[in-house]
């Protein structure tokens, strides 16, 4: 059985909805497509890129990031983790923070223990963390 072609424009309008579900379901889609077919990296790798700059939904916005660490490697993927553990939003934060497996952000988690007092972000800190 072929697989459905990838629609990248259809992805691209989908991830400027106003409804957040259609949103979520295109970066899924975005990922997805991003591991399974290297001819889009490129271009889904700008997209996650934009995403992180604009996108305000904790889940969709961690999923950008992932797709940057995914595609871009270790330098750039540790740039925009701690471009969300630093976000304005407290749900960014903690949402990041609570999806980070690698112990090598543990001293940066420990710190945004110590200088966001919000409960949510040390929820999601405590998560992370273990």
């Amino acid at each position: 059985m072929r697989r459905p072609e990838f629609k990248l424009e259809e992805i691209k309008h989908d991830l400027r909805s106003d409804t957040l579900r259609v949103r979520q379901m295109a970066m899924l889609s975005l990922l997805r497509g991003a591991k399974e077919d290297l001819s889009i990296q490129s271009d889904a790798l700008q997209i996650f890129r934009t995403m992180l700059d604009f996108e305000q939904d904790p889940w969709t916005v961690t999923q950008a990031t992932v797709g940057i660490e995914m595609i871009a490697g270790p330098s750039e993927g540790r740039h925009a983790w701690l471009t969300l553990l630093h976000h304005p939003n407290a749900q960014i934060v903690a949402h990041a923070a609570s999806t980070l497996t690698d112990p090598a952000y543990s001293s940066i988690l420990m710190e945004i223990l110590e200088q966001r007092p919000d409960i949510s972000i040390h929820r999601g800190v405590l998560y992370g963390l273990g």
